[in-house]
C-alpha cells in the first residue's frame, strides 16, 4: 500500500513552478542579497514540517524541489541552489548540488558564490520597551562582499517561550541599535547580550512557538525563519565551550 509520501510528485507542477521561477527571477534581478535570501527562505518555510499543514503531505518535498532545480539549468535555479546549500544544514542531494553548481557557468553575483564565507557580526543585543510585553533580540551577519544584514526577533517578555514576530533588515546590527536609541531614547532599554545567551534565548522561543497549537503568523514570520536560523547557526560557534 502506497503512503502519501509515495504519491507525492517528484517535480513541481508547471503553474507552481512558473510562479516560483518568476519569484526567483525578480529576487535575483533586484541585486539585493536580502531579496534572494528571503525568497528562498520563504520557500523553505512553505514546506517546513513545523507548520503542521496536513495538505502539505501530498505536495513537493524539499528533495523534490532540489531535484527540480538540478534538472532545470538556469541562472535562477543555480542561485536558489547556492542559497539552499547555506540555509539548510542537511540539504538533500547536497553532493549533487555541489557538483552541479560547480559545473554550471552561470554569472551569479560574487556574494552568492562566496556565501559560505558569511560570518556573524561582532555584537548581539536586546531592546526592551519600558513597560512593554516583548523583547527584541538583535544579531547580524556580514556577507563576504561586506553586505550587512540584521535580524530582529521579537520574543514574548513574560515567558520567553515563543516568537511574536521577526524581521531581517539590510542593515548592520549596530546601526539598527543606534537608530533605535536615537528614535526612542529613554523609552527603551538597550543592552548587549552575550552571543551564546542570544542563541539560547532565540532558539527557545522558536522551538516554543513551533510547539504551540496555534502558531503566530505575521507578514514576516515564520517566512523569515530559515534566514533567522541561519543567523543562529553562524552565531552558535561563538558559544563558550
Amino acid at each position: 500500500m502506497e503512503s502519501p509520501q509515495d504519491e507525492r510528485p517528484h517535480r513541481i507542477p508547471d503553474a507552481e513552478g512558473q510562479e516560483l521561477f518568476q519569484a526567483l527571477q525578480r529576487a535575483l534581478a533586484s541585486g539585493r542579497p536580502l531579496d534572494l535570501l528571503v525568497s528562498v527562505g520563504s520557500l523553505l518555510d512553505s514546506i517546513d514540517d513545523r507548520n503542521a499543514d496536513p495538505t502539505r503531505a501530498l505536495g513537493p518535498s524539499l528533495a523534490d524541489l532540489v531535484l527540480s532545480f538540478l534538472d532545470t539549468p538556469y541562472v535562477e535555479t543555480t542561485a536558489a541552489l547556492l542559497v539552499l546549500r547555506e540555509l539548510h544544514p542537511a540539504l538533500p542531494h547536497a553532493d549533487r548540488v555541489d557538483a552541479e553548481v560547480a559545473r554550471r557557468a552561470d554569472a551569479v553575483p560574487a556574494w552568492l558564490r562566496d556565501l559560505a564565507g558569511t560570518r556573524a557580526a561582532d555584537s548581539t543585543w536586546t531592546i526592551t520597551e519600558v513597560g512593554g510585553d516583548a523583547v527584541d533580540h538583535l544579531a547580524g551577519v556580514r556577507l563576504p562582499d561586506g553586505t550587512a544584514l540584521a535580524t530582529a526577533v521579537i520574543v514574548d517578555r513574560a515567558s520567553g517561550d515563543h516568537v511574536l514576530d521577526a524581521v531581517v533588515l539590510p542593515l548592520a546590527v549596530d546601526d539598527v541599535v543606534g537608530q533605535a536609541r536615537s528614535q526612542a531614547g529613554d523609552a527603551i532599554d538597550v543592552a548587549p547580550l552575550e552571543p551564546g545567551a542570544w542563541v539560547r534565548s532565540v532558539t527557545r522561543a522558536i522551538d516554543g512557538g513551533a510547539a504551540q497549537e496555534t502558531q503566530v503568523v505575521t507578514a514576516t514570520w515564520p517566512l523569515c525563519r530559515p534566514v533567522v536560523e541561519w543567523v543562529l547557526r553562524l552565531n552558535a560557534p561563538t558559544l563558550d565551550a
